[in-house]
């Protein structure tokens, strides 16, 4: 297994429990064991950052991590390190993103990395 960290930082979001609808609604769309951390983000007044922690399958691992968050938004930028076998891929929202749910798009900046292997 992979451990993978996957950070959204929202926008036009001033009230926490918007931020944990959000975070539940994203939970399920996921479809992952994942435990997520809400807090505020401290370079807009009026956004949350969501840390989402999970776990993937060590075969496929690109075509997992892009299939994940391919659930949220695209595009997603993939940068790749074969030889190490870890994958980040980063998310901005511009005007031509595309959001899979109307919950969305309050969703201004997404990161998600693997870690590297676990022993």
């Amino acid at each position: 297994m992979r451990k993978y960290r996957l950070t959204i930082v929202t926008r036009n979001q001033n009230r926490l429990d918007k931020a944990e609808k959000l975070a539940k609604i994203l939970k399920t769309v996921l479809g992952q064991e994942s435990v997520y951390e809400i807090s505020k983000y401290p370079k807009f007044t009026d956004s949350n950052k969501i840390d989402f922690i999970g776990q993937l399958e060590n075969q496929d691992l690109l075509f997992q991590s892009v299939e994940l968050t391919d659930r949220i938004s695209s595009p997603w930028t993939v940068s790749f390190n074969r030889h190490e076998n870890i994958a980040s891929l980063m998310f901005n929202k511009s005007e031509n993103s595309e959001f899979r749910r109307q919950d969305f798009n309050v969703i201004e900046w997404c990161h998600f990395e693997l870690s590297e292997i676990e022993e």
